[in-house]
């Protein structure tokens, strides 16, 4: 069906590609509502659907909003809940949703934001590794995961990017930096921009800190001897500090911890976050979509599903299938590369 708003544009089945796409809106009321009630409130929700500030409001954003009956909403949509538990793995369920990012080749433009830990930002960075794009550009931002990215200077950047691959505008946009990453300081405060031209970044000094299971310490040195570290699952964990920093450190890019572990259980959950404190001993925790006072990054894994695909990871980001569980025998060890998500931060000595 073609848009009100724009009659003489072909959709994209008529270009060729069968898809139809709805956005369903639906409103919940308590379980054993009387129908007569149902009914009215179907009737007064389409009402304001019709009403003009209504359209006028959805119209701007691109859409037309259409009314619709409990009946309806009810065929077109599914109990995640119920879809999650009946497929606990990545089975043809999810393969048949998911897209094969290696068959977008259009320009994009990528913005991520840090406050999207435990939300949208792993998913975010993957997507600009994954497309096929040439011209494809990525800008992770700072601050407030909303109020940041409808600023008027980031709107203005968008704006920017669609004008010249829409409208064919000659406005400079391809002399824009390839990749442009804020670095976070203590107090949510903007310390810098780093600026290249690939993800991560070209002037990345990889840096390995060892695990001292035994001093409970994160160090660039390796340990002198081997040593473990043992908890409860429904513990606080096992905590590993490093020393002060002498001189201002600043961190950008993916994160990853290897670990070598072993379980009572045939399965156990792996969580690993990343804190930072202050000289003051206090914790520095930034503002996040989720969570107000959220840590600087963190990672989780099931262990049972470590499997790593060879072909799709890289020594700093390891890809899971998820298509097959593999059990642990308990106190036997075995060796897990945890995906932590991205990071930047700053951090004063």
């Amino acid at each position: 069906m073609r848009s009100e708003l724009a009659p003489d544009l072909p959709t994209v089945t008529e270009s060729g590609l069968p898809l139809v796409r709805f956005g369903w809106l639906g409103f919940c009321g308590a379980a054993g509502t009387p129908q007569p009630i149902v009914a009215l409130l179907n009737r007064q929700i389409n009402a304001i659907v019709k009403a003009p500030d209504y359209r006028d409001m959805i119209e701007k954003a691109g859409s037309v909003p259409l009314g619709s009956t409990p009946e309806e909403l009810a065929k077109n949509h599914s109990n995640y809940c119920e879809d999650v538990l009946a497929h606990p793995l990545n089975d043809q369920f999810y393969r048949d949703r998911t897209p094969d990012l290696s068959k977008i080749s259009v320009p994009a433009l990528v913005v991520a934001s840090w406050g999207g830990l435990g939300l949208h930002l792993r998913g975010t960075v993957r997507g600009f590794l994954g497309i096929a794009s040439k011209d494809k550009w990525l800008k992770v931002q700072a601050g407030s995961y909303f109020h940041t990215f409808l600023q008027p200077k980031n709107v203005a950047m968008q704006k920017r990017f669609f004008e010249k691959y829409l409208k064919g505008a000659d406005n400079g946009w391809e002399k824009e930096p390839k990749v442009e990453v804020e670095i976070r300081a203590p107090g949510d405060k903007l310390k810098a921009k780093l600026q290249g031209g690939a993800w991560p970044l070209e002037k990345t000094r990889w840096a390995k800190y060892h695990l001292d299971a035994g001093a409970k310490t994160l160090a660039t040195a390796t340990p002198g001897q081997a040593a473990q570290a043992t908890y409860k699952a429904l513990s606080p964990g096992v905590t590993f500090s490093t020393a002060p920093f002498e001189k201002e450190t600043t961190f950008a890019g993916p994160v990853k911890a290897k670990l070598f572990l072993s379980s009572t259980t045939p399965d156990t959950d792996l969580f690993a976050t990343v804190c930072a404190f202050g000289a003051d001993g206090k914790e520095r925790t930034f503002l996040a979509a989720p969570e107000p006072r959220a840590p600087v990054t963190q990672g989780w894994l099931r262990v049972s599903q470590r499997k790593l695909d060879p072909a799709r990871s890289l020594e700093y980001l390891p890809y899971y299938p998820h298509d097959e569980r593999q059990p642990l025998v308990p106190g036997d060890i075995y060796e897990v590369d945890l995906e932590i998500w991205p990071m930047a931060l700053s951090m004063p000595p």
